[in-house]
């Protein structure tokens, strides 16, 4: 079946049916010159279909298996160390000790002296001729009433450095002789304006104070006071 109508030109056609499906509806037109119908091959554009679904994304396929790592070119050669040398045995020499002195004498060690006392040691006689003081008992030694010669003798015991002694001597009315000993331990007068008496004084009390120097090995009683 054709519809008849006439285009832009005035120039009559037909709208047919492709022969190629049967439904496509083509153009159909006279020529004016030859009067032959003529098939338009264009025909009318016939409407878009429907965008069809968008199949599925396929899965991914797994993944391949990494392929192997390329050979490490070999190592360079490292330069092989030397043997290490022997220990010596041979010491070096040692050097020189210096000289040590030599050790000093050692000094005296003096011995321990009597506990000392607020209150002297008095040792008391009324007369002797022959004296002799004990310096580990004796602070001041007492001759009351001198009627001899006195010989004083070395005082006996263990006398220390420094230690003191008195000395009272008083005669009976008549004036005595003393004597002293001065070998060692004994009695000395370091100066001559004081020096060892020789005799009483009649009726009067002599005092004399010793003390015992050890220095320069004098270890004598040395006179340092008399009145």
């Amino acid at each position: 079946m054709s519809i008849a109508s006439r285009d832009e030109n005035r120039i009559p056609t037909l709208l047919g049916v492709s022969s190629t499906d049967g439904t496509t509806p083509i153009t159909v037109y006279a020529d004016p010159s030859t009067h032959r119908l003529l098939v338009d091959m264009n025909g009318s554009t016939g409407p878009t279909g429907p965008t069809g679904l968008t199949g599925p994304t396929g899965l991914t396929g797994p993944t391949g298996p990494t392929g192997p790592t390329g050979l490490t070119g070999p190592t360079g050669l490292t330069g092989p160390t030397g043997p290490t040398g022997p220990d010596s045995t041979v010491a070096g020499p040692t050097g020189p000790t210096g000289l040590t002195g030599p050790t000093g004498p050692t000094g005296l060690t003096g011995s321990t002296g009597p506990t000392g006392s607020a209150v002297p040691r008095v040792v008391s006689t009324t007369s002797s001729g022959t004296i002799t003081i004990d310096s580990d008992t004796t602070d001041l030694f007492d001759l009351s009433a001198q009627s001899a010669t006195g010989a004083f003798q070395a005082p006996s015991g263990s006398a220390q450095n420094g230690q003191k002694l008195i000395i009272r001597v008083v005669d009976a009315g008549t004036a005595e002789p003393l004597t002293w000993a001065t070998g060692a331990s004994g009695f000395n007068a370091p100066s001559s304006s004081l020096t060892l008496p020789s005799t009483t004084t009649t009726s009067t009390i002599l005092h004399l104070g010793f003390m015992f120097d050890t220095a320069n090995s004098l270890n004598k009683w040395n006179l340092i006071a008399k009145i």
